[in-house]
């Protein structure tokens, strides 16, 4: 009877179930929102919904590859590999050199980990082409709310902030950071921003160099 009962309240309230959290597959939709950042009176950085949202298919191969395809298109708009690092972004292909790897050596993430990113290239409105060479950390991230097969769940995450000097011919180096919010139980980005400072330290934001970040809000299990 109690467990009739407990069936019952979670149907009437929208909770998912726990046979819903389970790593995302081949045939899965992921749904989110772009997200562009701003600061006020050298506040904290916020960070402001893009648009009504998007949403993209899912395709994995035997390799771990993972392949996200927005909308009704044909070409790839994401493309990591099984550890996320990035290889295709936003439809083009990122040269090897310039390939940021989003998870620690191995692809296992724990809470407490530190490491050092493999350096990469990257192109930056306010210094031209640099290297970042990032030192990241992993703790215990927020609990997030998400909506999975249109249903309310709560699912753990874990943060990884990273951080790199930038230096470039004339003009003083700053801080860029990134953050990546991560879901083990669905193994899926939640949440990924950068941000570019004045700055060797976090503060003031450097003016003008917005940076599209991303946000999960749900997703859409295959049948």
């Amino acid at each position: 009877m109690r467990i009739l009962v407990v069936a019952w309240l979670l149907a009437a309230f929208g909770m998912a179930s726990a046979e819903t959290i389970r790593p995302l597959t081949t045939g899965d939709t992921v749904i989110g929102v772009g997200l562009v950042h701003s600061q006020v009176a050298g506040g904290p950085v916020t960070f402001t919904q893009v648009g009504q949202g998007f949403t993209f298919r899912l395709a994995i191969d035997a390799r771990g590859t993972r392949t996200y395809t927005r909308g009704t298109d044909v070409a790839p708009y994401w493309v990591y590999d099984r550890n996320f690092s990035r290889l295709v972004i936003t439809g083009m292909d990122m040269p090897a050199d310039s390939r940021f790897r989003l998870l620690p050596p191995g692809g296992e993430l724990a809470e407490g980990m530190t490491w050092d990113v493999q350096p990469h290239k990257m192109t930056l409105l306010s210094c031209g082409e640099t290297e970042l060479r990032f030192k990241a950390s992993a703790e215990k991230g927020p609990e997030v709310t998400l909506l999975i097969d249109g249903r309310e769940d709560k699912v753990a995450t874990l943060r990884v902030r990273y951080e790199s000097p930038v230096r470039c011919e004339g003009r003083s180096p700053f801080l860029r950071t990134h953050e990546l919010i991560f879901a083990p139980a669905l193994h899926e980005i939640v949440q990924s921003v950068s941000i570019n400072y004045e700055g060797l330290v976090v503060g003031p934001m450097q003016l003008g160099t917005q940076i599209r970040g991303w946000r999960l809000t749900g997703v859409l299990l295959g049948k």
